[in-house]
């Protein structure tokens, strides 16, 4: 694998030269404006031996300062619903992350924008006809976003691009109906999401300042082994630990992009 980021790595070098990256454009870029529009996504969630499958929908919005060759600043958030199964157990799921960036930006027509930041992830689970104490359970997750946003402008109607992030978790908390004392084991490893956004406006626009984005995306979850204790709901001395979660989500946003 690494190996093959090498090679890739070695190929666009030799397409993209430090010369053509700062070329001088001749037309506007459009890579900063507000987004909004939907997000729908598969996911697949594994708590210990059991196997979730379902489908997310829900909004996204965002904010992007990015100019060429200056310091670029930006926004996103989203909140998605969906119900998830595995066999005859049902869970309904609320998924939510927001986050913040800041980095700079390099190129004129190809831009090349490093950032870091900080973000939230919270995930709700509520079990489906079901009245136990802990029925209803969340995981929230502090991360750091550290990324790359590369995008191509041939033109100031079209461009495409790849924004790869890697989150590494800073804290981790665990909530759940009936249960005290929770302690988190954090996870060796982070959490990683890669974007495809291709931003295009119609050949006759009726709208100057606006354009179009369709984003195909994948993305990674992770929680550690969370530790429970029942409470009073419970009345109880046993000690619960609960499996790792992993997950895996792809899907794709189509937004409206305003200049």
């Amino acid at each position: 694998m690494k190996r093959l980021w090498i090679l890739l790595l070695i190929i666009f070098s030799s397409f993209f030269s430090y010369d053509y990256l700062m070329a001088e454009e001749d037309y506007t870029v459009t890579s900063s404006g507000v987004y909004f529009g939907g997000r729908a996504s598969r996911m697949e969630w594994k708590a210990g031996h059991k196997h979730f499958f379902g489908y997310l929908i829900g909004p996204s919005v965002g904010i992007d300062y990015r100019r060429p060759d200056y310091l670029y600043a930006g926004y996103r958030f989203y909140w998605m619903w969906g119900p998830l199964h595995a066999g005859e157990c049902h869970k309904n799921i609320s998924d939510m992350d927001m986050q913040g960036r800041l980095g700079y930006t390099f190129g004129k027509t190809l831009l090349f924008t490093p950032y870091f930041g900080l973000g939230v992830t919270a995930v709700a689970f509520k079990k489906s006809n079901s009245v136990a104490p802990c029925h209803k359970n969340s995981y929230a997750d502090v991360y750091i976003p550290i990324g790359v946003l590369l995008s191509y402008h041939p033109s100031s109607e079209f461009s495409v691009g790849v924004d790869y992030q890697y989150t590494p978790e800073v804290d981790s908390y665990y909530k759940a109906k009936g249960f005290h004392n929770i302690a988190f084991e954090l996870g060796k490893k982070g959490q990683h999401s890669v974007e495809f956004p291709i931003q295009f406006c119609y050949p006759k626009p009726r709208f100057p300042y606006v354009q179009y984005r369709i984003i195909p995306f994948f993305r990674t979850y992770y929680f550690g082994r969370a530790l429970m204790q029942c409470g009073c709901a419970c009345q109880c001395d046993a000690r619960i630990t609960l499996p790792r979660q992993l997950a895996y989500e792809w899907g794709i946003r189509y937004e409206i992009a305003i200049w």
